[in-house]
C-alpha cells in the first residue's frame, strides 16, 4: 500500500504530529516505507490534513498509481486505515461492522486530551436538573454556521422549555455504533438530541465531497438522535440499535453535543447516555499519548 507525499514547494516540510516527519523541498517520500510511519498515525494527523488543504499546487498524495486531487487525496488518507488487512496476501474479512485495527468500547464518558490517562478521563455523559451545570440559552445557537436566519433555527429551545448541552470529545478517530439512554423522573414533553459538530476553524466534507472549513462558527455535520422523547423512569435503558457503525471515523477534532430539553418547571430529573463505539485504543500505556 503506497502513501506517497509529494512536496512541490521550495521549502522543507515538517509534519509535527507525525513525529516531525520531514519531506525535503521538491521531493517525495512514502510515509509508510520511507518514513516508517504507522497507518493510524497517518490517518489521524491533523497537520497532514492541514497541509493537503493548501492545495495540490503545493502538496500531493499519490497512491502508487497516480497523483490524487485535493478531495481524493484527503479521502485516501482518512480511509486508508479502513482497508481490509492482508493475511498471507489474502484479504481478511469479517461479517460485522467493526473496522480493522479497532476495538469495541462501551463508555459513559469522553476523553481528556490534556490530562493523562486521557482515554475515559473526559466529560461524563450525564445530567441533573437540580443544578445549572451545562445549561445553555438560545443565544448559544447564534454562532452556529449555516445558510439560514438564526432566529428561525429549528433546533432552538422552545418557549416554556430549558436545555443542557453536554459537550463530549474523543482524542482519536471514533466510529459510532449504538447507544442507550437512561433517565429518571422526567416530565412529558422532554427530549434529547445528539449531534456531531465540526468546531469553528476545522474542516468537514460538503455534500459534493469537498473539504470545507467552518469559518463563521461550528457546523452540525450529523445528528445521531433527533427529538427522542422521554417520560417517567427508564432504569433499564432505551437502546438505539444499528446494523452497522458510521462509515468513516468521526475526527478527534469534532465535538459530540448531547442536548437535553425539559419543561422549565423541572428541577429534579436526571439521566445519562451510554455509547458503543469502535476505536483504535481503549487504554494508553505508560509513556503513550493520544497524539
Amino acid at each position: 500500500m503506497a502513501m506517497i507525499f509529494k512536496n512541490l514547494t521550495l521549502t522543507d516540510v515538517v509534519i509535527e504530529d507525525m513525529g516531525d516527519a520531514t519531506i525535503p523541498a521538491e521531493s517525495q517520500k512514502d510515509l509508510v516505507t520511507d518514513l516508517n510511519l504507522k497507518i493510524p498515525e497517518i490517518a489521524l494527523s491533523d497537520d497532514l490534513m492541514a497541509l493537503l488543504g493548501e492545495g495540490t499546487a503545493k502538496y500531493v498524495i499519490n497512491n502508487g498509481e497516480r497523483d490524487l486531487g485535493l478531495s481524493d487525496g484527503m479521502k485516501y488518507v482518512l480511509n486508508v486505515n479502513q482497508l481490509f488487512p492482508m493475511v498471507d496476501e489474502i484479504p481478511k474479512m469479517r461479517a460485522d461492522s467493526r473496522p480493522p485495527h479497532t476495538q469495541n468500547y462501551f463508555c459513559e464518558r469522553g476523553d481528556d486530551p490534556t490530562t493523562w490517562p486521557h482515554i475515559g478521563n473526559g466529560k461524563i455523559m450525564a445530567w441533573d436538573w437540580s443544578n445549572t451545570d451545562d445549561d445553555i440559552t438560545n443565544a448559544d445557537y447564534d454562532a452556529i454556521d449555516g445558510e439560514y436566519d438564526p432566529d428561525a433555527w429549528p433546533y432552538k429551545i422552545p418557549t416554556g422549555m430549558k436545555r443542557k448541552r453536554i459537550v463530549v470529545k474523543f482524542g482519536e478517530g471514533i466510529y459510532l455504533k449504538e447507544g442507550t439512554l437512561y433517565f429518571y423522573g422526567v416530565s412529558f414533553g422532554s427530549y434529547v438530541d445528539l449531534s456531531i459538530v465540526c468546531p469553528q476553524g476545522q474542516y468537514y466534507y460538503s455534500r459534493e465531497g469537498v473539504p470545507t472549513q467552518a469559518v463563521d462558527g461550528p457546523v452540525i455535520v450529523s445528528r445521531y438522535c433527533t427529538h427522542l422523547q422521554m417520560k417517567g423512569d427508564c432504569p433499564m435503558g432505551d437502546e438505539f440499535n444499528a446494523e452497522g457503525c458510521t462509515e468513516r471515523a468521526i475526527p478527534p477534532t469534532y465535538e459530540w453535543w448531547i442536548e437535553v430539553t425539559v419543561p422549565t418547571a423541572d428541577e429534579s430529573s436526571q439521566g445519562y447516555v451510554e455509547l458503543e463505539l469502535y476505536r483504535p485504543r481503549t487504554v494508553l500505556f505508560p509513556g503513550e499519548d493520544l497524539a
